[in-house]
């Protein structure tokens, strides 16, 4: 029997069969596999002829096993996820062919399984060159060794430092006013819609809770991180209560509330009328007024009630404030302290990034002039020259402190010796102005962390006023006219005929809801909103109206009903929609 001439393959080798015959054979290779005749590299795609005198062989193209190890430490530093990956290799292999004298290469693909894993040496080892030697979990290592999903698996916790929580109070009676609900009586009275908590003589209204020390933490890198220590208030309550043991006793009649971080019991008065005969009202209670406020009036109070019309008058409260008639020509303030306290607030942080600039240049003069004008000499140049308005801040703030009954801090005594009357040619040392810089630091601490009284202004209907309130505003009656208003929550108009022309509207961290706003004689009339996801709905609304959220603005082209602004952060301007009614 004659052999057969050709090529084969055989247990992924290449066998040649020519028997010394003058016929031709030929191999043609494929995809992953490079081919070598006589050390030469046949191309890809052609037949090239061999024989059985001829050096064969081929190499695949091979991918190796590979592993890694990756390390995710969360933002605050207290928890660290290992990802463990492990990758198997591949390789191609020929496939068996039978003999032919024309053959043409096919090659499969063999996977090559990773056998090498990753030891507890190993990522204990990983670990401690990426820094985390705190709180390491071996059970959590082990459950790593055979690899992890993308999540990866929490192998070393920090612990998180917990704040000294002071000496408090715990209220058993409520501090919030109550509003009345009259929807499903046939008349609604107005007077009577906002109920304020009372308390009577001798009624226990709060329990001292005791001071609870907090604990410093760690972090997986091993740093020590330290709690906020806070010391206990000197005086939890004020005027019209006292401690007994562990209760807070009223010893008036009145309304409890907190000023100033402290629980006091402010009692009320009933008046018919605030006009000359009366004189102006300052009183740290509550105030009813059953009649009007006339023209030239004054009132600071905690919360009021005026059944009448507010005309000229200025009022001022640190309570909610309800008008039920007509405001006119007059300046309504609700809230006094946090509004005091917001500009104080304002100015010391405009005096901190003074002063913390003056240190930064300060510095870079004493280089430049290699020591040869003193500290002193440079700070009052610099005060008098770029930082000018540094001696009217200060000033601000001692009479905002001698005001609130505060005439000795460290901080006044820099004030009054080393800033005014040109008293920056006395400071000797950087140091000094550093811990000023501190001490200021501090205070805004401080009174950042006090918490704002919201405080709610409702009035009937406004004409060439200005009313500020920390919390809501609310018109009831038929709008407002040449009016400003400002409010830290909502202001909503709840009449549907309501109108709102001319003047400036503003909410700081609320919605606007309006009836009918602008005029067609284009009076100018501005709608603000500082939050940018702040909405505002108008059920008409005029052309050559402003609108502004956060710090985008859009004038009607146009007369509009029943729309609803708001930002497009895609599109990072105002857009407006038809509401639905």
């Amino acid at each position: 029997m004659t052999e057969q001439i050709g090529i084969k393959i055989e247990n992924g080798s290449i066998v040649v069969n020519d028997a010394m015959c003058e016929e031709t054979v030929t191999i043609k290779t494929c995809n992953n596999i490079n081919l070598y005749v006589n050390d030469n590299e046949v191309p890809y795609g052609v037949n090239y002829p061999i024989t059985s005198l001829d050096k064969i062989k081929y190499t695949s193209y091979t991918e190796q096993p590979s592993k890694s190890m990756k390390l995710i430490v969360s933002e605050d530093k207290l928890e660290a996820r290992l990802i463990i990956t492990y990758k198997n290799g591949l390789t191609y292999k020929l496939q068996d062919s039978p003999i032919c004298k024309n053959i043409s290469l096919a090659a499969e693909k063999v996977e090559i399984e990773c056998r090498e894993k990753y030891s507890i040496i190993d990522i204990k080892n990983y670990l401690n060159e990426q820094g985390v030697v705190y709180g390491i979990h071996i059970n959590k290592i082990l459950m790593c060794l055979n690899g992890t999903d993308e999540n990866g698996i929490i192998v070393a916790s920090g612990v998180k430092c917990i704040d000294d929580i002071p000496k408090r109070l715990k209220m058993i009676v409520d501090t919030k006013e109550k509003k009345l609900n009259n929807e499903n009586s046939e008349f609604v009275d107005y007077r009577n819609m906002i109920q304020m908590p009372n308390v009577e003589s001798g009624q226990t209204i709060a329990v001292v809770e005791d001071r609870v020390e907090g604990n410093d933490g760690c972090d997986v890198f091993g740093n020590k991180l330290k709690k906020k220590t806070i010391k206990d208030p000197q005086n939890l309550i004020g005027s019209g209560c006292r401690i007994e043991g562990r209760n807070v006793i009223a010893v008036q009649p009145g309304r409890p509330m907190f000023k100033a971080n402290r629980l006091i019991i402010q009692s009320v008065i009933n008046v018919d009328a605030v006009n000359i005969e009366t004189g102006n009202i300052n009183f740290a209670g509550d105030v009813n007024v059953r009649g009007r406020v006339y023209e030239g009036s004054e009132i600071r109070c905690c919360a009021l009630d005026v059944s009448g019309a507010v005309d000229r008058s200025k009022i001022i409260s640190n309570g909610n404030i309800v008008i039920h008639s007509v405001v006119l020509n007059s300046v309504i303030l609700a809230a006094e302290y946090n509004i005091e306290r917001s500009e104080y607030l304002k100015v010391l942080k405009e005096v901190e990034n003074d002063v913390n600039n003056i240190i930064s240049e300060t510095q870079i003069l004493i280089e430049k002039t290699e020591g040869q004008k003193s500290i002193g000499t440079i700070v009052q140049f610099l005060t008098e020259q770029r930082y000018k308005c540094l001696t009217k801040r200060c000033i601000s703030i001692i009479t905002y402190n001698i005001k609130n009954g505060i005439t000795d801090s460290e901080g006044l005594e820099f004030i009054r010796t080393k800033v005014l009357n040109m008293g920056t040619v006395n400071i000797k040392d950087i140091d000094e102005i550093k811990r000023f810089h501190n001490v200021i630091k501090d205070i805004i601490e401080d009174i950042s962390r006090e918490k704002e009284l919201k405080v709610d202004c409702t009035v009937g209907y406004a004409q060439g006023s200005n009313i500020k309130a920390t919390g809501n505003i609310t018109i009831t009656g038929s709008g407002c006219y040449q009016t400003n208003i400002y409010a830290g929550g909502n202001i909503t108009f709840e009449n549907e005929a309501a109108i709102c022309r001319g003047g400036i509207l503003q909410s700081r961290d609320g919605n606007i809801k309006l009836s009918q706003v602008g005029s067609e004689a284009s009076i100018k009339t501005v709608i603000e909103c500082c939050n940018e996801k702040a909405v505002i709905e108008a059920k008409e609304a005029f052309a050559n109206t402003t609108f502004i959220i956060g710090n985008r603005r859009l004038i009607l082209k146009d007369n509009c009903r029943n729309i609803r602004l708001f930002i497009d952060h895609d599109e990072d301007t105002i857009k407006y929609e038809l509401l639905k009614r």
